[in-house]
């Protein structure tokens, strides 16, 4: 790592450092709550699925039927938050070595954002999204909406029911 790499290194984590001790703030609350809920999401997946790869999980809910499939609704909040989420265009791999690409092009395509919250997972998660970024700021504020509503309808109709 060059020192120009290290110095935005430094200011990346110290970004972080400033939301952490802020855990009030509504930029930070919004970057746990896509935290959290991309965490229910993949729990989800992991358990249904038995699989513990990231890709053999996506595979699976694209494969299968399941309760988190059947019970994504685009009521009139979600369609516009996918609306939105459409409009960003493609959300490119920012990740080192990689260089691909997720975008949303028909807000009904569940394999399509399925592929685009795990880009902006995969990008937040590893280091490539800034909490002062607008942008990203937008993309991780869409996505959370989108997965705590779509796990929390899921949760209510398929796992109160089994216990």
């Amino acid at each position: 790592m060059n020192n120009k790499e290290k110095k935005e290194l430094k200011e990346k984590i110290g970004r972080w450092k400033i939301r952490a001790d802020d855990m009030n703030s509504p930029k930070t609350k919004q970057f746990c709550r896509f935290f959290i809920y991309y965490m229910c999401f993949d729990a989800w997946l992991t358990a249904e699925s038995g699989k513990d790869l990231d890709v053999d999980k996506k595979k699976w809910f694209k494969d299968n039927d399941n309760c988190l499939k059947r019970n994504f609704d685009i009521g009139p909040r979600m369609k516009g938050w996918l609306t939105a989420l459409k409009n960003k265009g493609s959300i490119r791999d920012m990740r080192p070595s990689h260089n691909g690409e997720a975008s949303l092009n028909q807000i009904d395509n569940l394999n399509e954002l399925i592929e685009v919250i795990y880009q902006i997972r995969c990008n937040l998660f590893h280091g490539s999204k800034n909490p002062n970024n607008p942008n990203d700021a937008s993309l991780v504020y869409l996505t959370g909406n989108i997965l705590e509503q779509w796990v929390r309808r899921a949760s209510r109709k398929c796992l109160l029911n089994r216990f």
